[in-house]
């Protein structure tokens, strides 16, 4: 009996997310640094960070925006870390404005096994050898957010979050 287990968890626990929010001048600069934060803070290629959905409208006043993107990091054969960022804003005219963002981790380990027995014996690797593993990928995300949130500020001439 063939067949797969996962185990996904919230790197930010015990909070699933963490929203920043921008009150200043030229709040779309968010849209236009946000791959190549990503790609630069998590160390990845282009090919791993997808912006899913990018929204503008121009029709009204003040122009609102909305952007949604992810970044993939598999870590081994075994896990991976998705980062979902999720951005929205308004500018006016005079080029002031205010963004919220929005970011998420989430590390998902996947084992398939072909028979029960297989099954039993990932459970026991996973519970007693690859736990710590998980540990170290966890706290490596962890760090990387906050040098990701830290960027983003300096970015928009924030306040630094503290060590």
């Amino acid at each position: 009996m063939a067949g797969s287990m996962s185990i996904k968890s919230d790197i930010m626990s015990p909070s699933a997310s963490k929203v920043i929010e921008y009150v200043g001048p030229n709040p779309t600069i968010v849209y236009k640094i946000m791959a190549d934060l990503l790609r630069d803070v998590f160390r990845l290629g282009a090919s791993k960070i997808y912006e899913d959905e990018v929204k503008w409208d121009v029709t009204s006043e003040p122009t609102q925006f909305y952007g949604y993107w992810r970044a993939k990091d598999k870590k081994d054969s075994l896990t991976t870390i998705w980062i979902h960022v999720e951005v929205k804003g308004r500018q006016y005219k005079d080029k002031t404005g205010e963004v919220k963002l929005k970011i998420k981790g989430t590390i998902t380990t996947a084992f398939k096994y072909k028979n029960p027995i297989m099954k039993a014996l990932y459970y026991f690797y996973k519970i007693t050898f690859y736990r710590n593993q998980r540990a170290v990928y966890i706290d490596d995300a962890n760090k990387r957010l906050d040098n990701f949130e830290n960027i983003f500020r300096s970015h928009l001439n924030m306040m630094r979050k503290s060590a």
